[in-house]
């Protein structure tokens, strides 16, 4: 009997933890997988699937294929202390995704470590220098010092990005994560000058959008920092808020094509850590499909990282 028609019993309960993971329905997963929605709904009633369409549904909902042959599903568990805030409680399970994320930094932070270590670098005496109950302007301070920046560092720049997030735009529940928020705000947006640059464009048409380009964060990170400062109020804010939401929704919507591969591969590696990897490759100390598996690039797209992503051997 072929590969394609020996069937397999497994659980129930695993082949349908598979695809409640990745938050696709039974219907996405049957069009994924080219077969009838009933066809799915049997799987995770009886468990009967031929090994093949196993393989299949491993790949298609990012689970290893052998979690599939379990006996019972195995319990996501985040490898780090999660700080996110939610405001429905914590969700039932992580996404594959997620998972994924975390684990390729962590494979990256070990082998980097190891690296740096094997080249007699030096432990940054900042880290672990400042308790949670020290002030963020401190903090902040610290962090502009030991990247050598100056006060106003972010107006000699000439792009701005989106470098500060408040999820849900509430302040988190989480001690810690609230502190390094607001250590971040005043890194990116002090306060004093905040203050004075206020002054200014209070009465301007589009204040926040002038912030924006002053400091080089996104309007909404200038107007959330403003309410922050109680600048202005709460229902000012969410006003702007709204507004900003719904025009980046329609700006979204009219938007066609994908983004720009190496553009996104050079914040996803970075050419520091390109660097080190391209390196090890070429003095024989890292395997290729190990430097693969870390950066996620095979082949002769592996091969044009140094000169896409600005890296140097």
């Amino acid at each position: 009997m072929s590969r394609g028609r020996l069937q397999v019993a497994l659980q129930p309960d695993v082949l349908r933890w598979a695809r409640e993971r990745t938050g696709i329905s039974r219907e996405e997963l049957a069009k994924k997988m080219h077969v009838k929605s009933t066809i799915v709904l049997e799987w995770e009633r009886s468990g009967r699937i031929s090994i093949a369409r196993a393989d299949r549904l491993a790949q298609c909902t990012h689970t290893p294929l052998g979690f599939l042959y379990l006996a019972e599903p195995p319990e996501d568990r985040l490898p780090i202390p999660d700080f996110r805030t939610r405001r429905r409680g914590t969700p039932k399970r992580l996404s594959p995704d997620l998972l994924e994320t975390v684990e390729t930094m962590q494979r990256r932070q070990a082998w980097m470590r190891d690296e740096l270590i094997e080249d007699g670098a030096e432990p940054l005496d900042f880290v672990g220098a400042f308790r949670s109950d020290i002030h963020p302007r401190e903090v902040a301070a610290a962090m502009r010092d030991a990247l050598q920046l100056d006060y106003r560092w972010a107006s000699q720049e000439s792009t701005w990005t989106e470098a500060l997030g408040f999820q849900n735009l509430q302040p988190s529940p989480h001690a810690i994560e609230d502190f390094c928020h607001r250590t971040a705000a005043e890194f990116l947006v002090p306060e004093e000058d905040l203050r004075d640059c206020w002054r200014t464009v209070m009465q301007a048409p589009q204040p926040y959008e002038v912030m924006a380009r002053k400091f080089k964060v996104s309007s909404i990170v200038a107007a959330r920092r403003t309410l922050d400062l109680d600048l202005i109020s709460n229902d000012q804010f969410f006003r702007f808020y709204q507004e900003y939401t719904d025009k980046e929704r329609h700006t979204k919507q009219d938007q066609t094509g994908g983004g720009n591969f190496w553009n996104s591969q050079k914040w996803r590696i970075g050419p520091r850590f390109g660097t080190a990897v391209i390196r090890a490759v070429k003095e024989g100390r890292l395997l290729y499909r190990e430097a693969y598996s870390l950066t996620g690039l095979k082949g002769e797209v592996f091969e044009k990282m140094s000169e896409k992503v600005g890296t140097s051997s």
